[in-house]
This record gives structure tokens, C-alpha cells and sequence, in this order.
């Protein structure tokens, strides 16, 4: 059986402990957001499986982070398409967020399908962000270090409030 961490404790696993106990929440609550919305949905899972340490891919944990932060969902209805990252914390590492930055520049810049992170909330709140204006709010978002010292931008304050 999978462990719930105490909040604000997750980060403060180790690798294999944070898969080992991953609840997909966050998709649960952007699944639901897409039906109320009457949008299609895929996702899009390179690996094929939401244990990393099992991955059918050999060597998944040693492949390029690019290839592993590949947007997780293909959005869709007759008016707009879109990629979207979705996000189950407020909070970004700094390289997730130079991540965001190539897949929008590669697949949505210019093109017909957006690309979103999204940030779904146990609650069902879901905001959605393009990748400029994530950018943009850097500056009044708090700036952290996790324990094993990857940094990162915690937008909380801003994602509960804004919009």
C-alpha cells in the first residue's frame, strides 16, 4: 500500500521512495477538469508506466531529463488543441522550467497547439500557465533549495491566488 506523505514532506524523499508512494492526484483532478470542460484527453506517457523504477524502456533513469519531461497530456476539442504539463506542487525546479521553456519553443511557438503547466490541486482547482507567464511571475515567486540542493521557484502563493 502506497504512504501518503505528511505535507510538505514528499520532497524529502529519496527517488525510488517518492515513486515507490506516487499517487496520481494531480491527473485524477486534471482528467476530471478535461470531462467538465467537454475536452479530449491523452496521455502521453514516453515511459508507459507511473513506476519509473520499472520502466519497460532500459536504462529509463539514465535518459536525457528532455526526453523524460515530455508534456503529460494531449488536449483537444473542434476549436484548440494544447500540450500540457501537469503539476501536482506549486513548486518548479529551475531545470523543469528550462525543460518548459525547449518544449514550448520545439512544439507550440508559432504552431496551432498551445502549451500549458497546469496546477491541480487535491480541492479540483486547476490554473493554467504558459510558459512566458511562469516566466514573468519568477520575480515575486519564493525561490528555494530542496534537501539534496535542486532549486527551485515555489509559486504557491501565486497559483491559489491569481486569476
Amino acid at each position: 500500500m502506497k504512504e501518503v506523505s505528511p505535507q510538505g514532506e514528499h520532497n524529502k524523499l529519496n527517488s525510488t521512495e517518492r515513486i515507490k508512494n506516487y499517487i496520481p492526484f494531480a491527473e485524477d483532478v486534471f482528467e476530471q477538469y478535461c470531462k467538465s470542460k467537454d475536452m479530449k484527453f491523452r496521455q502521453l506517457h514516453l515511459n508507459d508506466n507511473a513506476d519509473f523504477g520499472e520502466s519497460p524502456i532500459p536504462m529509463w533513469t539514465s535518459m536525457s531529463p528532455f526526453l523524460k519531461s515530455f508534456p503529460d497530456y494531449f488536449v483537444y476539442n473542434d476549436k484548440k488543441q494544447m500540450l500540457v504539463e501537469v503539476k501536482s506542487s506549486p513548486k518548479v525546479k529551475v531545470k523543469d522550467l528550462m525543460h518548459y521553456c525547449a518544449v514550448h519553443t520545439l512544439y507550440a511557438e508559432g504552431q496551432s497547439t498551445d502549451y500549458y503547466i497546469a496546477f491541480c490541486f487535491k480541492d479540483g482547482v486547476v490554473k493554467f500557465y504558459t510558459v512566458e507567464e511562469l516566466l514573468n511571475l519568477i520575480q515575486i515567486a519564493d525561490y528555494g533549495k530542496y534537501h539534496d540542493g535542486k532549486e527551485y521557484y515555489d509559486f504557491g502563493s501565486i497559483t491559489r491566488t491569481s486569476r
